[in-house]
């Protein structure tokens, strides 16, 4: 009997020890991933405190440069519509977003500069919202050309559509462990391995699946309708239009999954 209680409790002192082993192994991963993780300099999942910190809007209530309504003579004014990308989300500087260099770009070497490009630009819009936009403050810059930052996820959603291509949890979203979910890194690593690997072996939909799945739904009708009003209205109103595409940066190549949105979109630019 003596022997057996021995036993039990020997097993117990195991399964403790390669428990405490475990968390210590853990605790040295997290610190690892605390010391060389950006977060805590720039944590985008924060979008509150980021906005704090970076976004000055001006009066007009956007992220950009004071322009006035009146364009200055001998002035060509460009008018970019967009969403997040646009708007420079992740971008501590206004002057390192796109638009502001294509704009330094365009003037660099002259003596006076002869472009602007002005951004109304807003985080989640959709091309109904920049179309909106247009029509309610974009015309009072009498903009020379009109230029849509289309990115895919820009169409708006119908509510018969349903892919999800969100990053599933890892662990269950339980109060006690909501801690562990915003604040470890290691864990944001594990989850984000985790969800790229069943991408991988194709038991979770990808955003460039969701994508291509949009471009066959209504939501896509629904877009054409959206394109087809600025095509429209920059033929009546007299000025240039053009879609610039955004692509998936992170999958540019020879297989690359969405050259057929692009195809699509070049019919309408």
């Amino acid at each position: 009997m003596r022997s057996s209680i021995t036993g039990k409790k020997a097993f117990f002192l195991k399964i403790l020890i390669l428990n405490i082993a475990l968390l210590f192994s853990v605790g040295f991963l997290e610190l690892g991933f605390q010391i060389v993780s950006t977060a805590k300099i720039d944590n985008f999942a924060k979008t509150q405190e980021w906005h704090k910190k970076y976004v000055v809007r001006n009066s007009k209530g956007y992220r950009d440069k004071e322009y006035s309504y009146e364009k200055p003579e001998g002035v060509f004014r460009i008018l970019v519509l967009g969403d997040s990308q646009t708007f420079g989300h992740g971008i501590n500087k206004l002057e390192d977003t796109w638009h502001k260099k294509l704009e330094n770009s365009l003037n660099k070497n002259l003596d006076h500069p002869r472009f602007e490009i002005i951004s109304l630009a807003g985080e989640g819009w959709n091309t109904d919202t920049q179309l909106y936009e247009l029509f309610l403050n974009g015309f009072k810059f009498n903009p020379d050309l009109v230029l849509l930052a289309f990115y895919h996820n820009d169409i708006p959603r119908s509510q018969f559509f349903d892919c999800q291509a969100s990053d599933i949890d890892v662990i269950p979203a339980y109060k006690i462990l909501k801690i562990i979910n915003e604040n470890s890194e290691f864990y944001r690593f594990l989850k984000f391995r985790i969800n790229r690997l069943l991408e991988t072996l194709n038991w979770k939909n990808k955003f460039s699946d969701c994508i291509n799945e949009k471009f066959q739904s209504r939501s896509w009708e629904m877009e054409k309708i959206y394109l087809n009003t600025f095509l429209t209205t920059s033929r009546v109103k007299k000025y240039h239009f053009m879609i610039a595409h955004i692509p998936l940066l992170h999958e540019l190549g020879d297989k690359y999954s969405l050259k057929s949105s692009h195809k699509v979109l070049k019919d309408y630019s």
